[in-house]
């Protein structure tokens, strides 16, 4: 990140936790972005850690379902019933408000915002200065699901109930209260109502007229107030209560525009990291890594075009005090002229002296005489000196890499020419421009992840395209797919010594002239396919030996009351979805299922092996209560731990005659 950025994301959090601060019942609140940005009141918390596993965590719910769930765009804003909430300030029961960002921003999902409510702090706002047994309440959502319940329970005798539901929010709130309270709240409100009655029409006249001389014209005085209070400085004390009202709504909507300015900024961000992955790498159907970047593109870039060309405009290359300020000046001075230039606007991706756009097909012809307009338009208003390539057609998204690779060599082949200069360069313009290598930098740095993840059928994919792509036409042919074979090579090798101890036993075919093409692709594509085979099941064993710790953990503290999930998972520095995860890939069960299975079957084998009482195996197999014991005793089987007792002493006496 340029300190830019974090300026721009301290100056968003820093509006961001005043607008959460002026919430005085929210307990904790938050945004969790899609690109794992976290805000919350305190700090920023960037996405290189977990941080919905660190620093927020609703119930049972991992961070994929939380995003899904509640990011989509079509999805409304929602309470989840009281539940566990665990928070950077600890953990308590509360509800749970989330909405997508999304209703507001974009069709896409841009993030998930969050609030918890205490249930503590519910009580104290809604029953103050009663206890328990005097009053309680209900929440019901707008389905009539029950989202909290406290205090006295419903259905007593002589109970009064209060109701009210928010036309906002759908929330439904049950007060009840006892007959007794009840009673002696209203004595003391009749007599009083009944004493200053006429008082209170006196002062509400006395009220009315004080307004009246004070402004005939309240509303267009408070607008009037609102609309002029940007001149004022904050430093100004307010003389009147409508200059303070009109002052107030003018910088709560200030933060708001500037908030969703932020949001939206963080979304051109997103789409920018997208386009530019897509650009730098050739995708490969087969790599699960390359699919989960095609599904993020269709995301963030829905309506791409299904036929396009790439312009790929360059910015000259000055020499200038501040070089940084100077670029950056040129950059949005090309961008605004871009958008005025070409019509309809295309998609414009702007990267340190180069600015590559995306122009959709067009049935009157290519783009090369707007472009042509807008190199001299640059030239003749900001002094800006470019070089623009056009690309041919593309018929994918999947073709942005191949487009790209080739109008950068028009540029490196137009750049070398001496003479007159061409306001587009195309193609066409080089007939003899070398064709492109069939394995460049980037898809050796593809090829080398692909084999460090496993990926067994992308890496054979993309060794397949780069065979394909392979041709000996001529000498000079053969000496550059010779040098592609090398580099395949070189790749194998830099993983084997990455990943030594897995691959200590691979045998790399050697690099000679004796074979053909065809047997030399075959024996690499074997070697990669023996790569993938090896790490992969490397990969398992690892997983496989971290569950089985989980698992020996939790039979050692089998006896432990406490024992829960999160206590593992703490113990371990993991998150409870990843710790259930790898217990139900392990044993094929919950970690409840398995906790009360290993407890069920020590219990057995104490019973029939010992003459301890039941109350001391209970609690020697991790049990409160000989209640508790007995009711999980019942789950596991159809009698009581005082029949299998009975029946393992009759076995006995059996054996012994």
């Amino acid at each position: 990140m340029t300190p830019a950025d974090c300026y721009q994301l301290q100056r968003l959090h820093k509006e961001f936790a005043r607008l959460c601060m002026a919430q005085p019942y929210a307990e904790d609140s938050g945004l969790l972005l899609s690109n794992n940005v976290l805000f919350t009141r305190e700090r920023i918390h960037l996405p290189s850690q977990d941080d919905y596993g660190v620093f927020i965590r609703f119930g049972d719910m991992d961070k994929e379902t939380f995003l899904s769930t509640f990011g989509h765009p079509d999805t409304q804003w929602t309470f989840l019933p009281c539940m566990e909430v665990v928070s950077e300030s600890g953990s308590s029961q509360a509800l749970v408000w989330l909405c997508s960002m999304s209703q507001m921003l974009s069709r896409s999902p841009a993030g998930v915002l969050y609030a918890t409510f205490s249930v503590e702090t519910l009580t104290g706002l809604l029953m103050p200065d009663y206890d328990a047994e005097e009053a309680g309440f209900t929440l019901l959502s707008g389905a009539g699901e029950v989202l909290m319940q406290s205090g006295l329970a419903p259905r007593g005798e002589g109970q009064r109930t209060l109701t009210a539901t928010s036309a906002q929010s759908g929330l439904t709130v049950s007060l009840r209260l006892s007959g007794t309270l009840f009673t002696n709240m209203m004595q003391p409100a009749v007599r009083l109502l009944v004493i200053s009655f006429g008082l209170l029409v006196l002062a509400g006249l006395c009220l009315c007229a004080v307004l009246a001389i004070r402004s005939s014209r309240p509303v267009d005085r408070l607008v009037e107030l609102a609309s002029s209070v940007d001149s004022a400085g904050p430093e100004e004390t307010a003389s009147s209560s409508f200059e303070y009202i009109g002052r107030t709504v003018t910088n709560l909507a200030f933060s708001v525009d500037l908030y969703k300015q932020a949001l939206t900024n963080q979304q051109q961000s997103v789409r920018d990291h997208v386009f530019e992955a897509l650009l730098r790498e050739t995708p490969v159907r087969e790599s699960a890594s390359s699919r989960r970047r095609m599904r993020e593109f269709g995301q963030c870039f829905p309506d791409f075009p299904e036929r396009y060309q790439l312009a790929l405009i360059v910015l000259p290359d000055e020499e200038e005090e501040n070089q940084l300020e100077y670029l950056s000046l040129r950059q949005v001075a090309l961008l605004e002229l871009i958008r005025t230039q070409l019509t309809p606007a295309p998609y414009v991706f702007s990267g340190g002296h180069h600015v590559v756009a995306v122009l959709g097909a067009r049935s009157d012809g290519d783009w090369a005489q707007e472009l042509a307009a807008l190199r001299r338009t640059a030239l003749e208003t900001q002094r800006l000196h470019l070089m623009i390539a056009l690309s041919d057609e593309g018929h994918s998204c999947e073709q942005l890499h191949a487009l790209y690779q080739s109008v950068q060599g028009i540029i490196h082949c137009a750049s070398q020419m001496d003479g007159q200069l061409l306001d587009v360069w195309q193609r066409g313009n080089f007939p003899d421009q070398p064709r492109k290598v069939p394995l460049d930098y980037a898809e050796m740095s593809q090829l080398h992840t692909l084999l460090l993840h496993a990926e067994k059928t992308g890496a054979l994919s993309l060794l397949h395209t780069v065979y394909e792509g392979t041709r000996a036409a001529t000498f000079l042919d053969e000496v550059m797919n010779r040098q592609v074979y090398y580099n395949i090579r070189s790749v194998i090798l830099r993983v084997k010594a990455e990943r030594y101890e897995e691959l200590s036993s691979l045998e790399i075919p050697d690099y000679h002239g004796d074979l053909s093409e065809n047997e030399l692709i075959e024996q690499l594509s074997a070697c990669c396919e023996r790569v993938c085979d090896l790490l992969g099941e490397a990969a398992r064993g690892r997983q496989t030996s971290f569950a089985a710790s989980f698992c020996r953990f939790i039979d050692e503290h089998l006896g432990d009351s406490a024992l829960s999930v999160r206590l593992v998972a703490d113990h371990f520095a993991i998150s409870e979805p990843t710790l259930q995860k790898a217990i139900r890939m392990e044993k094929g069960c919950s970690f409840f299922d398995y906790v009360e299975q290993q407890r069920y079957e020590r219990a057995l084998s104490l019973l029939r092996s010992t003459s301890l009482p039941i109350a001391e195996v209970a609690k020697v197999c991790g049990f409160n209560s000989t209640n508790a014991f007995y009711k999980a005793f019942k789950r596991k089987s159809s009698i009581t731990p005082a029949v299998v007792r009975m029946q393992a002493r009759e076995a006995s006496l059996l054996a012994g005659e």
